[in-house]
């Protein structure tokens, strides 16, 4: 039997065992792809997490270096002498803020701060950076002032600052005096977004993963600039912290990496509490971005996974394939390398670039699915291209040997310049030929950009560190070793470098008293930081000087250091001595100056005074004064506040009060008077901070002005209430020194047009002879006694005076006293009465020769009637002896009307009557009327008077009385009268005519003509007024109208006696008074008052 052939079997055997192969296979590589996932999965996510926590503890370490540097510039402006003196409210502290002013302008400058704030112990912000804070922020209530009062350095978080509305960093510590005593507060501030906006930038995770910061209570101080607002999510929208917030500072205690889910994305992130400020720092990435390497390698080895057993399926049956499918596996491996954070290339053996992994791609920003490039293009430090020979992958491939951890640069598209960490080595199998080569790439360029920002701080440190003004002193915590010195320690000390260095600052002997120095270096280990110890040291000349030393604790790297700031304040103190001699020189000249001085702060709180002030008041020295007020001294309640009040007045106005009087009530009921003087006290702005006064006793001073005022005062009065005229000329310059009222209405002129005026130009004198004659009289006898001159008013009048004149004294000038009288009336009533006596005179003739006129009188008045009688044509004997002489009376009264002869007899009688009349008025003026009086009815004797004049022919023929509205206003309680009717009647007549007469020469039309007759009781008087809305009178016609024949009218008209008479009867007749008032175009008034009868005078 011939055998089977072996192909069947071979290919049964193979069929047999195919399927456990294939599952086996299967299994092993789903085995494989699962672990290597999870594997995978797990590297890249624990180098997440490691790049994470390095990059937090880089967060970490800047922001607590930093927060150092801010601490260290806070202490080194709190040791800021001029800061010190800037807070006294004295001229040196006003002067020395300026100087503090730019010291807080330099600190903000050089960036140390965004502002600064100078503040005393009241909460009152002296100085700041930004000048227009100064007057409306108010910190008072922050807690890094109030802590910083109390003597405690502070470092605090505002969330919301006052002045700028976003998170803020603030670093306070307490401004001491050279004794240790906190005199003020200095606060530096900057801005958490400024503070931490490099830092958080530099810390990216991918696409949307970085850093952030936050406080405790889970709000936002600081997020990266290319972060959108909102972006991290820590507060919900309704304001509140998100519920993952507490989570972060849970795990911010606790460690490891917290997940969450934010708008339906998984985040991973780690938090930590940085110690210094409290601050929560978060670095959190997009969990699917970071875990995506190993995600892809899952879906990579599942489609490797069926392409292999795919493979194995299809050629299992030939050995020969199982080579070519151990070289395919090489893809996986590659797939593999897509994972690894760092970037991998591989070159072929002609050195071009044949796989470039995920992270090599963006390194050198290459797009994903784009075709290796040609070469790859790297620079050398300095900028020059690594090419062709150069080329680092050219070297390995001609050398073969391996390029370890090489610094190579890449110039990327937008031109920046990346860092790579360059690994090279070639590729061979068993010593063969060099087939390729491979290289790992590193981008360092946030590493080195994180290692220049530090190497910036510590040049800044060390800048400071070299070009600071104070002597600084680095050593060793445990040893005591001196580390380092600065340049102008070696300048003060007098010691090279080099001579320091390795020694102890107790070996170099710079400090008079050790003990001192050991109690110091004992303090700071234990307190961490001593300021403003002042100690005696040495220059490096043996010279003695004091030292201000300010000495705190501080890391560098893993070693503790002590850091020693000496400040020489040797001149300083020398100007504080200098400044208390000073103080002492003007307490002296404060103490013997004889004035009562004190001063007050703005609050009306003395801040000191003299002895003389202490001892008005009742007190011993002026230490008893100070920090009392007003209502603490021995004072009255009304006083005090009246002297606050006056305080107050002066700093609100700004304005000086000077030499004001005011009383002061002494303790034992005594009286006296004050001079006070007050001033507003300034500060350097111009702002008034408190007040200076001074004041001194004038009490018996002002009682011997008091008994002068009241001389000169009684003078005064004498000269400006006289009613005679009186003025006082100047003896040197002829020039009025004062007038007084009586002197300025009989002139005319003002006091201002008199006052420094010559008396010759002011033309008072008719005659200049006059002048000189009273001059001369006062030269040669020193007085002029009752001298008659002619005067000239302001308005030309001639008026008669009589000057009296005498020489007086007042102060250390020699005046002449004048006083002047206007004898114008009085001459006037001279003349009056030698006209009264002529009158009288003219009355006894009269009366002589009365009856001797009225006979001749009567004899022409009688002819001229029968002339009239016996030519009237209709008279029976006149017509009889006409035809008997054949005379015809018509032609005869032609005749006598064509030569006017009637005329002519008509004058002759009216002159006949006008004649009788004056005969009748000089006998009524010349005779007594007393045996016709009675009791009479006043308003009777008006209304008759009124009547007369309505049928009065003279005025009918010029003016109608009966058109003239008459007005009567008679009083009902008229007393009774005792006069002559017919007298008054005339009186009244004589006044009623010349109204009517006035009212019919007004030229005005418009105006209804009224006549007014009052009659009313006036006292011991009954006043009767007749009042006319006439053209009036001037003054030089008021004044001759009752003067005998005085006349206005024509020729012919008026007499000029009716007004005469009427004023002598009711004055000479009656006893009683007649006035006249008028103004041009407002009529006249005449009034009459006659005696009451039990007041009646006898008739003169």
């Amino acid at each position: 039997m011939s055998p089977q052939p072996a192909g069947p079997v071979r290919r049964f055997t193979a069929s047999r065992y195919l399927a456990p192969v294939l599952s086996i296979v299967a299994v092993g590589v789903l085995v494989t792809t699962l672990v290597a996932y999870f594997y995978t999965r797990a590297t890249v996510e624990n180098l997440a997490q490691g790049q994470i926590t390095q990059a937090l503890s880089f967060l970490d370490r800047e922001i607590t270096m930093q927060t150092h540097d801010m601490v260290m510039q806070t202490n080194l402006m709190a040791q800021e002498d001029v800061l010190r003196l800037a807070l006294e409210d004295s001229y040196l502290g006003r002067s020395a803020r300026v100087a503090a002013q730019r010291k807080l302008d330099a600190y903000v400058r050089n960036g140390a701060f965004d502002r600064a704030y100078l503040m005393n112990l009241r909460g009152r912000l002296v100085l700041a950076s930004d000048q227009t804070l100064t007057e409306h922020l108010i910190i008072s209530d922050r807690r890094y002032f109030t802590q910083a009062a109390a003597g405690h350095h502070v470092l605090e978080t505002l969330t919301v600052s006052r002045v700028t509305g976003r998170p803020t960093l603030v670093s306070s510590t307490p401004l001491r005096d050279p004794g240790g005593s906190v005199i003020g507060v200095v606060v530096g501030l900057i801005s958490i977004d400024a503070f931490a906006r490099e830092m958080l930038n530099d810390s990216r995770i991918g696409q949307s993963g970085g850093a952030y910061l936050m406080n405790r209570d889970g709000a936002v101080l600081g997020t990266p600039g290319w972060a959108a607002p909102g972006a991290f999510g820590v507060r919900a929208a309704n304001g509140q912290a998100a519920s993952h917030a507490q989570q972060l500072l849970a795990n911010a205690r606790q460690g490891g990496v917290f997940r969450f889910t934010r708008n339906g994305a998984r985040r991973m992130c780690i938090s930590r509490l940085n110690e210094t400020t409290q601050w929560v720092l978060v670095l959190e990435a997009d969990e699917d971005e970071v875990l995506a390497p190993a995600t892809r390698l899952a879906a990579v080895s599942g489609a490797i996974s069926l392409v292999t057993l795919l493979t194995v399926f299809l050629a299992l049956g030939a050995l020969r394939r199982l080579m070519t499918s151990l070289r395919n596996s090489e893809a996986d491996h590659r797939a593999l390398t897509e994972l690894s954070p760092v970037g991998i290339v591989t070159f072929g053996a002609s050195g071009r670039p044949e796989y470039l992994n995920r992270q090599a791609r963006t390194i050198l920003d290459i797009p994903p699915d784009g075709p290796p490039p040609r070469t790859i293009d790297l620079e050398d430090g300095e900028g020059q291209p690594l090419e062709g020979p150069n080329s680092p992958f050219a070297q390995v491939l001609r050398d073969r040997a391996s390029i370890v951890g090489l610094l190579v640069w890449r110039r990327s598209a937008a031109d920046e310049r990346k860092a790579l960490y360059l690994n090279a080595t070639p590729l061979a199998v068993e010593g063969r030929e060099v087939h390729g080569v491979v290289a790992t790439l590193e981008d360092i360029t946030e590493r080195m950009r994180a290692l220049e920002l530090l190497h910036q701080s510590e040049e800044r440190f060390s800048s400071l560190f070299r070009l600071s003004p104070d002597s600084i002193v680095l050593s060793d915590l445990d040893s005591g070793l001196v580390v380092d010195v600065n340049e102008t320690f070696c300048e003060t000390h007098g010691r090279d470098r080099e001579e320091v260095i390795g020694k102890t600052v107790a070996d170099l002997g710079l400090y008079t008293d050790p003990r001192q120095l050991e109690d110091l270096v004992d303090r700071v280990r234990r307190f961490g930081q001593v300021l403003n110890e002042e100690v005696i040291g040495h220059r490096g000349d043996g010279q003695e000087m004091i030292l201000s030393l300010s000495s705190q604790v501080m890391e560098i790297g893993e070693a503790k250091y002590r850091m020693t700031v000496a400040r020489d304040v040797t001149e300083r103190h020398r100007a504080e001595q200098e400044l208390r001699e000073n103080r002492r020189l003007l307490e002296s000249i404060l103490n013997t100056v004889p004035l009562s001085i004190f001063w007050k702060d703005k609050n009306c709180v003395f801040l000191g005074c003299n002895k003389a002030f202490a001892r008005a008041l009742g007190f011993t020295t002026p230490m008893d004064v100070i920090g009392k007020t007003d209502f603490d001294l021995p004072l009255s309640p009304e006083a005090s506040a009246s002297y606050r009040l006056d305080d107050q007045q002066v700093m609100a106005s700004m304005t000086p009060k000077l030499g004001f009087v005011e009383p002061l009530v002494l303790d034992d009921g005594r009286h006296i008077w004050l001079e006070t003087s007050k001033l507003p006290l300034l500060d350097e702005d111009g702002a008034a901070v408190g007040v200076l006064g001074m004041f001194q006793d004038i009490t018996e001073r002002l009682e011997a002005e008091e008994q002068l005022r009241q001389s000169e005062e009684r003078f005064s009065r004498l000269f400006r209430y006289s009613p005679e005229a009186m003025a006082l000329v100047d003896t040197d310059d002829n020039r009025f020194a004062d007038a007084n009222e009586a002197f300025q209405k009989l002139t005319g002129y003002s006091n201002q047009e008199l006052i420094g005026k010559d008396s010759a130009g002011m033309a008072f004198y008719a005659k200049e002879s006059s002048r000189a004659v009273i001059h001369e009289m006062i030269r040669k006898d020193g007085h002029v006694e009752h001298y008659e001159f002619e005067g000239r008013k302001k308005d030309g009048q001639i008026i008669q005076c009589a000057i009296s004149c005498h020489l007086i004294t007042i102060g250390d000038k020699r005046y002449i006293l004048g006083l002047v009288r206007d004898v114008t009336e009085l001459k006037k009533m001279q003349e009056m009465m030698i006209q009264t006596e002529k009158m009288i005179s003219v009355g006894g003739i009269a009366a002589g020769i009365a009856h001797e006129i009225n006979n001749p009188l009567g004899i022409v008045l009688q002819a001229a009637q029968n002339l009239v009688q016996r030519t009237k044509p209709d008279f029976k004997k006149n017509i009889e002896t006409a035809k008997r002489l054949g005379l015809e009376m018509d032609t005869l009264a032609k005749y006598m009307q064509e030569r006017k002869l009637d005329v002519f007899i008509a004058d002759i009688q009216a002159a006949a009557v006008r004649a009788s009349a004056i005969i009748r008025h000089m006998l009524d003026f010349s005779r007594s009327s007393e045996s016709r009086r009675k009791i009479c009815d006043l308003p009777a004797i008006i209304d008759k008077a009124i009547t007369l004049a309505g049928s009065d022919y003279d005025l009918k023929k010029s003016y109608d009385f009966k058109r003239i509205r008459l007005i009567r206003d008679y009083a009902d309680d008229l007393p009774a009268v005792n006069c002559t009717e017919t007298e008054i009647e005339q009186v009244l007549l004589n006044l009623l005519r010349n109204s009517a007469q006035a009212l019919a020469e007004a030229t005005s039309q418009d105006q209804e003509p009224v006549i007014t007759i009052r009659a009313a009781s006036a006292g011991e008087y009954v006043r009767i007024e007749i009042e006319d809305n006439g053209p009036g009178m001037p003054p030089d016609v008021q004044r001759r109208v009752f003067e005998p024949f005085y006349t206005t009218k024509p020729p012919g008209v008026g007499t000029g006696l009716g007004l005469s008479v009427s004023y002598f009867i009711i004055t000479k007749g009656h006893g009683g008074r007649m006035s006249v008032r008028s103004q041009p175009g407002e009529g006249t008034r005449f009034s009459i008052e006659l005696p009451t009868e039990h007041d009646a005078e006898a008739p003169q």
